[in-house]
Order: C-alpha cells, then sequence, then structure tokens
C-alpha cells in the first residue's frame, strides 16, 4: 500500500468513525442547530432610522402625495392607533427571538427551536396583516389622483426592495429573502 495515502486515510477515518463512537451508540451524532439568522449581507445591517430620518420621509411622502392639512391630521391619527396596535405584536416578537437565541444557546431540540421559529413567523404575519389593513385605511383617505401617485411609489418601492435582495451574497436560501418575514405583497 501507498505510503502517501495511510496518513489521510487515518485522518478521513478519524474524522468520520471516532465521533460516532465518542456518545456510546455508534450512531453519528447530529450537527448542532443552526444559528437563528447567519446572513453576513451588507442590507442586514441595516439601523432604524432616527426620529428626524422618519420625519424627514414621511414629510418626503405627504409632499409628494399633496395631502391636504386635514388629511395629514387624519393619517397623524392612523398614524399613532396602528403604533398602538402593532407594539405589543413587536413585544412578542422581540421576547420570542430572546427565546430562540437562548435555546439554540441551550442546544435545545430541533423541534422546540422550530417551534419558537413558527411563532414568531405567525407574530411577524400578523403584524404584517395589521399593517395592511391601515394601509388600506389609509387609502380610502386619498382621491384617484394621490391614489395613482401612491401606486408609483409602491412600485418603486418593490423595484427597489427587489433590486437589493438580489445581490445577497448568502444565495436562496437567505433569510432576508424568505424566512421569518412575510413575503412582499404581491401588486393588486
Amino acid at each position: 500500500m501507498n505510503k502517501k495515502l495511510i496518513l489521510p486515510a487515518l485522518l478521513l477515518f478519524s474524522m468520520i468513525v471516532l465521533p460516532s463512537f465518542a456518545n456510546g451508540s455508534g450512531k453519528t451524532m447530529p450537527p448542532p442547530p443552526p444559528p437563528a439568522h447567519d446572513c453576513s449581507c451588507d442590507h442586514m445591517d441595516m439601523k432604524q432610522p432616527s426620529k428626524e430620518e422618519m420625519a424627514k420621509r414621511r414629510e418626503t411622502f405627504e409632499k409628494r402625495l399633496k395631502l391636504t392639512d386635514e388629511q395629514k391630521a387624519q393619517a397623524k391619527i392612523m398614524r399613532e392607533k396602528s403604533k398602538a396596535e402593532i407594539k405589543p405584536i413587536y413585544d412578542a416578537i422581540n421576547a420570542k427571538k430572546e427565546e430562540l437565541n437562548a435555546s439554540i444557546k441551550a442546544k435545545s431540540s430541533k423541534e422546540e427551536v422550530q417551534e419558537i421559529q413558527k411563532t414568531i413567523f405567525e407574530l411577524s404575519k400578523k403584524a404584517h396583516d395589521k399593517k395592511m389593513k391601515n394601509m388600506r385605511e389609509f387609502e380610502k383617505l386619498l382621491d384617484k389622483k394621490q391614489l395613482k401617485e401612491l401606486e408609483k411609489m409602491k412600485e418603486e418601492g418593490r423595484k427597489k426592495f427587489e433590486k437589493e435582495h438580489k445581490s445577497c451574497k448568502c444565495g436562496k436560501d437567505c433569510k432576508c429573502k424568505k424566512g421569518l418575514l412575510p413575503p412582499m405583497p404581491p401588486k393588486e
């Protein structure tokens, strides 16, 4: 036998066979559960915008739609109501995410981790549905011209979203494309 093949064969044997006997069962050990999200994409490191940035965005939004003062006041009331409705859902999502991270660190069973992930997904979908309901209520305030401009803005947002997520470095199974967040709403 070729002496050059002995060392690689021993290394391969030690990597495959020996771990299976380490737990005493003779079966191979399952791999550890993956982290909740191992994506290293640039767009996943986005920070929450500051209050000043949000005010500037809202002002730009209102100008582009040419909202009247009455529409702005009604939109503000709706926005505050929406925040109050959605905050408990986001608080629950954050608590579940902490629970998920703790479960992963504690090396909980795959089923437990999946159950927490399922709960996070359901809560995220609930928040998304609430946002869509609030958007439909806002759209009722607008006239036909404003609705048409809003549709243009939505289409621009979809294109921007798709462009940013097509360049994702982590591939087709990236959590930022699919996973815990509901999909981008379809064009109606």
